[in-house]
């Protein structure tokens, strides 16, 4: 049974023209494993109008025809799919993105196997990390789901949204029942390490790169993804969430919050934490622009981001680079429409700049349903205000604000009541909520969690992996939880990326079960962001 192979190249890859130490790049790879991947009639090559000269320049031996489009949708991606695949005369398309160098052949003819074997219509695996496998599409379905995806009322139009990583299976949602679908299920599931071995951002491409240093060419999926759990360099590649404290001053205090008990114990950060100025704000931003180039940017650390008379200008340092986007967790006490107007104007130049792409989320700490019970966890009035700051935002950044409910023994009882009213469409938030984990801060607040959510295996800590937490006056802390008493440098002073890589031997340590007092005392490793 012939089959074709579509090979997606868009602009937003990154790195996938960037050397790796052979002197080859990700899709020069992806061209080597085409040639071994059997039954295949003839490979193409998706590419748009920034790739098209690359592609044709690293295709030295014309194995792949160029289908070059200024810019592809998801619509135009399935429909060009099926009708080259009715013009080859074959039966199905074997899709993979062009960055992705570790393609795996025995997985690869793994998959062909189960899709012709149970005459499946679309085919992949699951359980491994991305990159490792293509996945698979008989030649009439590519059809029918291009006619999905922009088919009112199922799909959400996402036929005519830009192509993404997961864009077959989005556009399959909409009548998902419909299809025979089969999966090749790794013997072991990678997917709580959230790999990711493409070339589109230099997370990943890091990745690849140490990748390819510890690896065998005979090596099979399993074996790959192995080796990558234990290597610490490819768990840590560079910072995805960076926590920065812009303000010293909040509104008020709160249960869960640790803030004034630690400028209590701590006198001397008292006169240091007041306000980041906007030159030092500038500078940090570029150093973060430069060494992650595609991260998070939270500025509400502690204190109430807010207050800082400076937000709006800070918000738009950090837009200013396509690959950032900015975070803000707020009591929402100070939120006016004349703020949200103005930082939204901001949001919207930039969006031209990006395609469209939302760069601001909001996160409103709400913690209850009731007025009383809001006072009893901030120590003061301010639950109306905190519901129409949800109205507020929501009227400037639909989709992207959320209510907050941080979960204690002291409002367990709302809770229910809570995921209940904000999770209908018709509310403030037109359905978007967030339930967060309590935090003691390693036993520095009372604990007050009603339950234990912690795994039953302990992986490495996630925010050790990606997160960098940064004080008003630059100071670094290698956990939140240590609150003022780890500090390993200060990014005004020292290089961000020599501050960043501090971490790397304690999470060898934990890749190797061993833990220093505040790892191996709290109980965030498991939570995330971003």
């Amino acid at each position: 049974m012939k089959n074709i192979i579509v090979l997606f190249a868009p602009s937003n890859s990154l790195h996938i023209f960037d050397e790796f130490d052979d002197g080859l790049n990700a899709y020069q790879k992806v061209l080597q494993w085409t040639e071994k991947v059997p039954d295949i009639a003839k490979v193409f090559v998706f590419a748009d109008s920034l790739t098209e000269e690359n592609c044709r320049k690293f295709n030295t031996k014309n194995n792949a025809e160029i289908v070059s489009k200024s810019e592809w949708n998801v619509f135009e991606l399935l429909t060009s799919m099926h009708e080259l695949c009715k013009k080859e005369k074959c039966e199905n398309i074997i899709y993979a993105w062009a960055d992705c160098p570790f393609l795996n052949l025995q997985l690869t003819k793994e998959i062909i196997e189960t899709h012709n074997t149970y005459l499946a219509e679309y085919t992949f695996a699951d359980g491994y990390p991305y990159g490792f496998a293509p996945e698979m599409i008989a030649s009439g379905t590519a059809g029918i789901i291009a006619s999905l995806s922009v088919k009112e009322g199922l799909s959400n139009l996402t036929g005519k949204n830009p192509v993404s990583r997961t864009s077959v299976f989005d556009a399959m949602k909409g009548d998902i029942n419909a299809f025979e679908i089969e999966t090749v299920i790794a013997p072991s599931d990678w997917r709580m390490y959230r790999f990711n071995f493409s070339c589109g951002r230099k997370d990943n491409y890091i990745a690849c790169c140490q990748l390819k240093k510890i690896s065998l060419p005979e090596d099979s999926a399993e074996i790959l993804s192995e080796k990558a759990s234990k290597c610490a360099l490819i768990l840590r590649t560079v910072p995805g969430f960076y926590n920065i404290q812009i303000e010293g001053k909040e509104t008020s205090s709160s249960l869960y919050s640790p803030y004034q008990k630690a400028l209590e114990n701590y006198p001397e950060f008292k006169e240091k934490l007041v306000e980041m100025t906007f030159e030092n704000f500038a500078l940090l931003v570029k150093q973060i622009a430069d060494f992650s180039e595609s991260a998070v940017v939270s500025l509400s650390l502690f204190g109430e981001a807010l207050y800082h008379p400076q937000l709006a200008d800070f918000i738009g340092e950090v837009l200013k680079y396509s690959g950032l986007s900015v975070f803000i967790e707020t009591d929402g006490q100070l939120v006016t429409e004349e703020l949200a107007k103005k930082i939204f104007l901001i949001a919207e130049e930039s969006k031209k700049r990006t395609n469209g792409y939302s760069k601001i989320m909001w996160v409103v700490c709400v913690d209850s349903v009731t007025k009383e019970k809001y006072k009893e966890i901030h120590f003061a009035d301010g639950f109306e205000k905190a519901v129409n700051a949800v109205s507020v935002l929501e009227k400037y950044f639909a989709g992207d604000v959320y209510p907050q409910f941080v979960r204690m023994n002291e409002n367990e009882e709302e809770l229910e009541s809570f995921y209940r009213f904000w999770s209908k469409k018709e509310s403030p938030s037109q359905g978007k909520l967030i339930i967060q984990k309590y935090n003691s801060f390693a036993g520095f607040l009372p604990e007050r969690s009603p339950c234990d959510l912690s795994p039953l295996e302990r992986n490495p800590d996630w925010h050790l992996r990606r997160d960098m937490v940064i004080l008003c006056d630059g100071s670094v802390m290698q956990y939140k939880e240590t609150l003022f008493k780890s500090i390993i440098g200060n990014v005004f002073t020292e290089n961000l990326e020599d501050i960043w890589h501090k971490g790397d031997k304690l999470i060898q340590g934990q890749i190797n079960g061993e833990y220093d007092e505040i790892s191996g005392s709290y109980d965030e490793y498991y939570t995330f962001n971003f």
